[in-house]
């Protein structure tokens, strides 16, 4: 289990990247995704000088499985390396806006508030597998005119990063803020 504490906002801010005190057991876990995806690249990367070319089975193993699990092998360390990185959204409201939308969408997906500060926000997300343990954290970090996010996965065993949540979330909160947004020119306006 994860245990995200000790955030250094200013030094998140300033690097792009969650920065936070990490206990050895998420070091262990970053070498463990480390060194079976890349034994899921080093191994069908050998295998392919072994292909027998004429026979059929064997050439589209070799050019379409093989080098599948490859570009998956190296798409999951990719973003294991990258997981922490804060994705920016800019805004037009100040941080007390900022955090009241948020908190009014965590509300509405139900997710489960795990910190709320003024300058951070963390939710949980359970993960939609049967064990109530496996969630996906999100992680908020507010300024002003700018929502700074992630989002890591907490498991029991072996944290794998998020493949594609990260991206359903940027396109989610840009549709979020752009409607609140024209909501409130739109009040203006009258």
């Amino acid at each position: 289990m994860r245990h995200i504490t000790k955030i250094d906002i200013d030094e998140s801010v300033s690097r792009h990247k969650l920065i936070f005190q990490e206990e050895w057991p998420e070091k262990f876990d970053r070498f463990l995704v480390y060194l079976f995806f890349s034994g899921m690249i080093i191994s069908p990367a050998l295998t392919i000088f072994e292909v027998d070319f004429n026979n059929p089975n064997e050439k589209f193993i070799s050019m379409t499985l093989i080098p599948l699990c490859i570009l998956f092998g190296l798409y999951v360390i990719y973003r294991k390396a990258t997981e922490k990185r804060l994705y920016t959204l800019t805004t037009p409201f100040d941080r007390q806006k900022n955090r009241q939308i948020l908190l009014t969408y965590a509300d509405k997906q139900q997710l489960e508030i795990y910190r709320k500060s003024n300058d951070c926000l963390i939710f949980n997300e359970s993960s939609g597998n049967s064990n109530p343990s496996y969630k996906k954290l999100m992680v908020f970090i507010l300024k002003e005119n700018q929502v700074l996010f992630t989002i890591l996965k907490d498991q029991d065993k072996l944290n794998l990063p998020t493949l594609t949540s990260h991206l359903f979330l940027k396109y989610d909160l840009k549709k979020l803020f752009n409607h609140v947004s024209t909501n409130d020119s739109g009040l203006a306006d009258r």
